[in-house]
């Protein structure tokens, strides 16, 4: 395990000291909850990403249907 220095607050350092009491850990182990949970959570980001892309393109309309005209798409009548 690596020991690391982290400087903050006095006011932060308590209110992380009170946060960390509650949920009766050290606060060494809170701040490690807190990073797992952040590190976690781009994973599983990544993780959803590369399973969407990975299910490739599909078609939104049959190749051989006519895309619609522009008097189709929008009322004319209602510009002049």
């Amino acid at each position: 395990m690596k020991n690391i220095t982290i400087s903050m607050p006095d006011e932060l350092a308590r209110k992380v000291g009170v946060m960390a009491a509650k949920e009766d850990v050290s606060m060494s182990q809170f701040f490690c909850k807190l990073v797992e949970e952040k590190t976690g959570s781009e994973d599983g980001y990544r993780a959803a990403m590369e399973s969407y892309l990975s299910r490739g393109s599909r078609l939104l309309r049959d190749p051989a249907q006519a895309l619609p005209k522009r008097e189709e798409l929008y009322d004319r009548a209602a510009f002049r």
